[in-house]
């Protein structure tokens, strides 16, 4: 009885999850805490932007590649909405879910009112972005951890968890979209 209980004690510390607050778009999450990346990054990490990315584009998930390294365009199949991750100069990372059909004429990616928070940060010298992201069926929020790779206008980014791999391209921004601030 004791080992169960144990056993199921730390399945409920390890599914962590975080308190939210959504955006103004309604479905949005982000932390509570306004200090939380303060407290669980910028304290932590030395905080770094790779200088081949650039900050006036969004990097649109292209394709992706399983564990046993099959191929798929992320842009062809059942699914209506891609990811779209945005940077910022001071490390920050959001990533937006975006419509397919709305590829030539994106909406506006204010990550104030929509999309989901990250940062990027060196650790043990690669380059992770982390993003806070819904995590299980009931859309708690925990952290989603990637390691990034820059080849020209290319992102490669992988998840150590599930062994999956995907390719980002990037699309140049253009009027407001270039000027939104991010700020955690």
């Amino acid at each position: 009885m004791v080992k169960f209980c144990l056993i199921l004690g730390f399945f409920f510390v390890s599914c962590e999850t975080i308190k939210y607050k959504k955006l103004d778009d309604g479905i949005s999450k982000i932390p509570v805490d306004k200090f939380f990346f303060h407290k669980n990054y910028r304290n932590k990490y030395e905080i770094a932007l790779l200088k081949m990315i650039d900050i006036n584009s969004v990097y649109i998930e292209s394709f992706y590649l399983d564990p046993k390294d099959k191929f798929f365009n992320s842009q062809k199949g059942f699914n209506s909405f891609i990811n779209g991750l945005k940077f910022y100069g001071n490390g920050c990372v959001s990533n937006f879910v975006i419509n397919k059909d709305s590829l030539f004429n994106l909406p506006k990616l204010d990550p104030l009112k929509r999309g989901s928070r990250g940062i990027s940060f060196i650790k043990q010298k690669d380059t992770v972005i982390e993003i806070i992201v819904p995590i299980d069926e009931t859309y708690n929020l925990g952290k989603k951890q990637y390691y990034l790779k820059v080849h020209a206008d290319t992102l490669f980014l992988e998840d150590k968890q599930t062994s999956l791999r995907y390719i980002y391209l990037k699309h140049k921004l253009h009027g407001e979209n270039t000027k939104f601030k991010a700020d955690w």
